[in-house]
C-alpha cells in the first residue's frame, strides 16, 4: 500500500473530528461555554486523544489526521506547549507510517517551539524522538549527539512542581536510558548496555509504560543473545511479550514471538520455535502487518525445512511468495 502525505491523510479524519466537535457543541445539556481559548485547547486535547485511540488500533492514517488537526487547534490560540506535544505525537505517527522525513520535521518543530516556551522537558522529549529516529535511519553518531543534547535539556529543566511533572520528566529519562543502551550495544559495551536498559525498565515499570517496558526487555534479550546467553535472553523476550500483550500492541507482539522463536531455535528446540513463528504469522496477518507477516513466513519456511515437514514448507513458501507480491 502506498504511503500518503500528511496533507492527503487529513481529509477523512479531519472531517470526522469536525463532525464530532459539532455534535458535542450542539448537545442541549452542554454547560456554559468556557472562554474561546480554553475551549479550543480542550478541543485540541480531545482531538489528540482520538489520535491516540486510532494509533492503538493501528489506524495510522487516521491518527495522523487527528494529530495534525490538534496542532492547528493549538496554534489557533497560541498554545505553544500543546502545539509542541501534538507535533511530537504527529511525528511518532509519521514515523510509524514510514514517513521519516515528515517525522523529523515534526520533531524539529516541536523542539523549537518548546524551547521558545522554555518547556525544556518537552524539548528533551523532542530530542529523544529525534535520536530514536536517527537510530531508525541507521545513524548512531547523530543519535548520540541528539540524545546528549536532550539529556542536557532535561538537566536544565525547571524542578518539577508535582508528581505529574516528575513522572513526565522520568519518562524522558527512561527513553534516554533506553537510547543509551542501544548505542552502547552498537559500540560493543554489552555490560553498559544492560545497565542502561535496566535503568529504563525500572522507570517504565513503575509508571506502567507497558509498550516502552516491552521495548526495554526486547533489547535486553538482544544483548543477552549477542553474548550467547540464551536462557536470560529467552526470559527477557518472554517479558517483552508479556508487556506488549498488556499494551495490546500487535506489532510488538509479533516481533516478540519471532524473537522467542529465534532464541528457542538457537537453544536447539526448533519444534518450539516453529510454534512461535506460526503464532507470529497469525498475529501479523490478523493485524494487517505485511512486513512482520513476511518475516514470520521466512522463519516458517526455514524451520519447516529443518524439521523435514515438506508439505508445510511448500505451503509456507506459497504464502511467502504471495506476501511478497502484496
Amino acid at each position: 500500500m502506498m504511503k500518503r502525505t500528511t496533507a492527503e491523510a487529513l481529509g477523512c479524519p479531519v472531517a470526522a473530528a469536525l463532525i464530532l466537535c459539532l455534535c458535542l457543541s450542539g448537545c442541549s445539556s452542554t454547560p456554559k461555554k468556557p472562554p474561546e481559548a480554553v475551549a479550543r485547547k480542550n478541543e485540541a486535547a480531545d482531538t489528540a486523544k482520538l489520535g491516540d485511540e486510532a494509533m492503538a488500533k493501528g489506524m495510522t492514517d487516521d491518527a495522523i489526521g487527528m494529530y495534525a488537526l490538534s496542532v492547528e487547534e493549538n496554534r489557533a490560540v497560541d498554545n505553544l506547549d500543546g502545539e509542541a506535544e501534538a507535533l511530537l505525537a504527529l511525528g511518532e505517527a509519521l514515523r510509524v507510517s514510514g514517513d521519516l522525513t515528515g517525522a523529523r520535521s515534526a520533531f524539529t518543530q516541536a523542539a523549537s517551539i518548546s524551547r521558545t516556551s522554555r518547556s525544556l522537558v518537552i524539548t528533551a522529549k523532542a530530542g529523544a524522538s529525534l535520536a530514536e529516529l536517527s537510530l531508525d535511519e541507521g545513524n548512531p553518531g547523530e543519535a548520540k549527539t541528539e540524545s546528549e543534547a536532550a539529556a542536557a535539556d532535561l538537566a536544565s529543566a525547571a524542578k518539577p512542581k508535582n508528581a505529574a511533572e516528575t513522572n513526565r520528566a522520568d519518562l524522558v529519562k527512561a527513553r534516554l536510558s533506553h537510547i543509551g543502551g542501544v548505542l552502547l550495544k552498537t559500540e560493543g559495551d554489552l555490560e553498559g548496555a544492560l545497565a542502561a536498559l535496566k535503568e529504563a525498565a525500572a522507570i517504565d515499570a513503575r509508571l506502567s509504560e507497558y509498550s516502552r517496558l516491552a521495548a526495554d526487555h526486547y533489547m535486553m534479550a538482544s544483548v543477552h543473545s549477542k553474548r550467547n546467553e540464551y536462557k536470560p535472553a529467552l526470559e527477557e523476550a518472554a517479558l517483552a511479550l508479556e508487556n506488549d500483550k498488556k499494551a495490546e500492541n500487535p506489532g510488538g507482539i509479533a516481533q516478540d514471538l519471532i524473537a522467542v522463536g529465534i532464541i528457542s531455535s538457537k537453544m536447539g528446540d526448533p519444534e518450539r520455535a516453529y510454534g512461535y513463528y506460526r503464532r507470529a504469522f497469525e498475529t501479523a496477518r490478523a493485524a494487517g502487518l505485511p512486513e512482520l507477516k513476511a518475516k514470520a513466513l521466512e522463519r516458517l519456511v526455514e524451520t519447516a525445512h529443518a524439521l523435514g515437514l515438506a508439505g508445510d514448507e511448500a505451503s509456507w513458501t506459497k504464502e511467502l511468495e504471495a506476501a511478497r507480491k502484496d
